[in-house]
């Protein structure tokens, strides 16, 4: 699979979807997990927890950003498809450079708000009464997280500040995507009608390469869709939550609708792998050689003896 920028840009893209699923799948094993006779977390845990959603935070909109980018250097790519200055964009190297260039743009927008969580001990946990598995009277350290003041902000104001900054990062690859799209489209068109001409001079392998070209760009347009699908909404949601004053019930409207949005989320994560193994003959060949292995591994020792 890293043969091609395109290629690394999914495999960013997978590996955000992935620890962002496994981060909800935990949120929610946890809290059906809850117990009153259960004691808090110590340090060390609230801290990773701390870590762990700043690091969910960044990666959830690190993926929009690679799959615009991912549409944005396909483009260019075959726009440029003659232009040998534009060779740099089918390069593994240049897709690991844009899928750290994302990452890094989206840390410095987490740290604005988490940069001010701090984890504080309050008053002790006390086990009730009920439980009879702690000694009587027996305490354990409590800790939980606090958000300071900070830039003449409030938690309050900071967190409007961030849900503003949040959904503007999202809504603009939403409004950019439909543009890109049918560039691309265009462009698909364009290059299919230059390359019937030269079919015939050509012969086969050419139009089996060309094939395998026009399938990479209607994979990116199928995530593009998905995703102005699933985040457009959402980026919505989070720009009123910021700009909104009141009333109480409109806030709490929105909470709803951010919560049944985010299955939406979910849904696009999973698109993204049937998208990938139904377009590209690349994926479908790793699938098959990554759940056979145990076959060919059975075959070679049979070989062997």
């Amino acid at each position: 699979m890293r043969t091609n920028c395109i290629n690394i840009l999914m495999a960013g893209i997978a590996a955000c979807d992935s620890i962002i699923m496994t981060w909800m799948v935990k949120n929610d094993v946890t809290d059906y997990l809850e117990d009153e006779c259960r004691p808090p977390s110590n340090f060390f845990v609230v801290l990773l927890e701390v870590v762990a959603s700043g690091i969910q935070d960044i990666l959830r909109r690190s993926s929009a950003w690679l799959s615009l980018l991912m549409a944005l250097v396909r483009f260019l790519a075959i726009k440029n498809a003659l232009n040998s200055k534009f060779d740099f964009l089918s390069l593994p190297i240049f897709g690991v450079k844009v899928i750290l260039g994302a990452v890094g743009m989206s840390a410095l927008t987490t740290l604005f708000y988490w940069c001010r969580v701090r984890i504080v001990e309050v008053e002790p946990w006390r086990a009730p009464v009920s439980c009879g598995i702690f000694p009587a009277g027996s305490t354990v350290p409590h800790y939980t997280q606090l958000i300071v003041p900070m830039f003449f902000m409030d938690a309050a104001q900071a967190l409007k500040v961030f849900n503003v900054i949040d959904g503007a990062l999202k809504i603009v690859p939403t409004g950019i995507f439909p543009i890109l799209t049918f560039l691309l489209v265009q462009n698909l068109r364009s290059a299919s009608k230059s390359r019937q001409k030269v079919f015939i001079a050509k012969g086969a392998s050419q139009e089996e390469n060309s094939h395998k070209t026009d399938q990479t760009t209607k994979l990116v347009i199928l995530m593009a869709i998905t995703y102005m699908t699933a985040e457009g909404p959402l980026a919505i949601i989070y720009l009123i939550q910021g700009f909104a004053t009141g009333p109480l019930e409109l806030l709490d409207m929105c909470q709803d609708l951010n919560n049944v949005l985010s299955l939406f989320v979910a849904l696009n994560t999973v698109t993204h792998f049937l998208i990938c193994l139904a377009v590209s003959s690349q994926y479908q060949k790793t699938v098959k050689n990554l759940f056979s292995c145990g076959r060919r591994l059975k075959i070679d020792m049979l070989s062997q003896k």
